[in-house]
């Protein structure tokens, strides 16, 4: 038997060296097909990075019942005061609730491409940056900004043309003064800009309006008690609560397992092509 596999490996070995480009295109082909495999897994490894680097397990968020996302979400005007009483919530050593009610709003912006391309804006108040000074390795931000400042993270900061070598940009006719710097351990907030909570209100014309709430919790494990409470209020009854990790985790689960499945097809195509 080891005579007869190393005589049918000689007849291989002749037969490519007397065909030396034969064996170079099936190399290359084998070279093409790895490097395409690889890169297709890579972009589902880098958006989960992403996306494990965004939220912390101990902060919920709290969006309207229907709302799948951040931005389609619009909250009770009450809701604040009213989980601000529960008695998971944390909070500041004066005896404030770390509540932070936020307002989400999407703009539009041209990427290096040429491609118009939406981008997040959220509109923070002090309540925010108190929250996060609590969480101290969730952003590092140059100051909290003025109610006319842009703070842009610096994903976006590379990404569109109109934050590149600017000194303002006018959302909805309100001009910004653009601030570099927003940074947040390469989680998706650096692909965001943020700006003052009753400033972006105005500029989309929505006064008052909240989009979510940050709640900080006293303890991770405090997460059940607090939805549950929220669930028993009937007051509350339009909201919803997610962790803010796996809030995070849901946006991109779809788009990681359909580049897996992508991943899979071609895969599946480069073995069929080399068994045909």
């Amino acid at each position: 038997m080891p005579k007869a596999i190393a005589s049918i490996l000689g007849i291989f070995l002749a037969g490519h060296l007397a065909r030396p480009r034969d064996a170079l295109l099936m190399l290359a082909g084998f070279l093409i097909a790895a490097s395409t495999l690889v890169l297709l897994l890579s972009i589902p490894a880098g958006i989960d990075r992403i996306a494990a680097s965004s939220g912390d397990a101990r902060i919920a968020l709290v969006l309207s019942s229907q709302a799948r996302t951040e931005i389609e979400s619009v909250l009770p005007v009450d809701a604040a005061g009213i989980i601000s009483a529960l008695p998971q919530v944390a909070r500041h050593p004066d005896g404030r609730a770390m509540v932070a009610p936020q307002f989400i709003a999407n703009t539009k912006l041209t990427r290096g491409d040429g491609v118009r391309s939406t981008v997040q804006v959220r509109g923070v108040d002090a309540s925010t940056w108190a929250l996060l000074e609590a969480f101290g390795d969730l952003v590092d931000a140059p100051g909290q900004g003025g109610e006319r400042d842009l703070l842009v993270g610096k994903m976006a900061a590379g990404a569109y043309r109109e934050l590149q070598g600017a000194e303002s940009l006018r959302l909805r006719g309100t001009a910004l003064a653009i601030r570099h710097g927003l940074a947040a351990n390469g989680g998706f907030w650096e692909s965001e800009l943020w700006t003052a909570l009753a400033t972006l209100q105005a500029a989309y014309n929505a006064p008052g309006q909240v989009s979510v709430l940050w709640v900080a919790l006293v303890d991770e494990a405090a997460f059940d008690a607090f939805a549950a409470g929220v669930r028993s209020d009937p007051r509350l009854s339009g909201v919803r609560v997610v962790a803010q990790d796996s809030y995070y985790g849901e946006q991109v689960a779809f788009v990681s397992q359909l580049v897996r499945l992508a991943a899979l097809g071609v895969s599946l195509l480069l073995a069929a092509a080399r068994s045909w």
